[in-house]
């Protein structure tokens, strides 16, 4: 009988013990705006583009873990997008791209063209990184580089070797293309944001 008991009491004491983490449950950030980075280029059908979000709450800062955004693109003949935010484009057409999260949601026109240019590449800005942040083009070709999401950028290009454009100079939500007329491999960096690189491949 002792022995019962004595097991009885420990179940009691596990169950009370159980409870009592509910009340240490982390609530989500409060998201009132959600922006995604704006890609002024159209891309061509088999081509892939990675989008960039940012949410911020009802004051407007910027939420730095916000949570997992649920992506949905209005026309998926065109476009796919898949749940990390990455486009695929399938056939010429217009699709409306959307991140939501926390009952707010934000949207980007996606244009899918065969007649797109391939004189161009585009790198997009997170918040500490450049997407992709190694392109390769050919000799005077151009990349447009995105400034999005509310946060400053620059693009500050090593002194070797010699011929590479003008720097890019601190900005917000601008956009910026540079060609490159010289071969080499040209190494920049954000100096806003130490650590982030990234490097253009001329061939």
């Amino acid at each position: 009988m002792r022995i019962r008991s004595y097991a009885a009491i420990v179940l009691i004491a596990a169950a009370a013990g159980c409870g009592s983490d509910s009340g240490t449950t982390t609530a989500a950030p409060t998201v009132g705006k959600i922006v995604i980075a704006d890609i002024l280029t159209a891309i061509n059908p088999g081509k892939s583009l990675q989008l960039a979000v940012f949410a911020f709450n009802p004051s407007g800062q910027l939420l730095v873990n916000p949570g997992t955004f649920v992506w949905t693109s209005s026309v998926a003949s065109v476009a796919s997008v898949s749940q990390t935010g990455v486009v695929t484009a399938i056939a010429p057409g217009a699709t409306t791209v959307s991140a939501a999260l926390g009952g707010a949601t934000g949207t980007i026109t996606v244009v899918v063209s065969a007649l797109t240019t391939s004189t161009k590449d585009t790198v997009v800005t997170l918040p500490a990184t450049f997407i992709p942040n190694i392109v390769t083009i050919a000799l005077g070709q151009s990349v447009t580089f995105v400034f999005g999401g509310g946060i400053a950028h620059n693009v500050i290009f090593k002194t070797s070797p010699a011929g590479a454009p003008a720097d890019i100079q601190n900005a917000t939500n601008l956009v910026f293309t540079r060609t490159f007329n010289t071969r080499g491999t040209f190494n920049y960096d954000c100096t806003v944001h130490p650590g982030m690189s990234g490097q253009v491949i001329v061939q």
